[in-house]
């Protein structure tokens, strides 16, 4: 079972997270004033586990391996349809904004 099968009108539980690295600013790139967003696809596995993070869109690359490396880390109570773990898309944004 997949994603699909949750658009076609089957009851579906979306997924969660359930244990997170934080997303912290690196303090070296904010000393080096560095901003940025970044934004992160791949996919949730029927295991809870991301797989197939890639950066989205241009950013620094310190901060895009930051955020990948955390990301790597994270577990998610995988989506459900009918009570069965399917794989569902991931998007995450991550703004990283210096308030001066």
């Amino acid at each position: 079972r997949d994603a699909k099968e949750a658009q076609r009108g089957q009851i579906a539980q979306p997924a969660t997270v359930i244990d997170s690295a934080p997303l912290r600013y690196p303090q070296a790139l904010a000393d080096e004033k560095i901003e940025g967003s970044v934004v992160v696809e791949g996919r949730i596995g029927a295991d809870g586990v991301p797989a197939d993070l890639h950066v989205t869109e241009p950013v620094h690359p310190a901060l895009a391996k930051h955020v990948l490396d955390a990301l790597s880390r994270w577990t998610f109570e995988p989506a459900r349809v009918n009570g069965q773990a399917i794989e569902t898309p991931l998007k995450i944004e991550v703004d990283f904004r210096l308030h001066l």
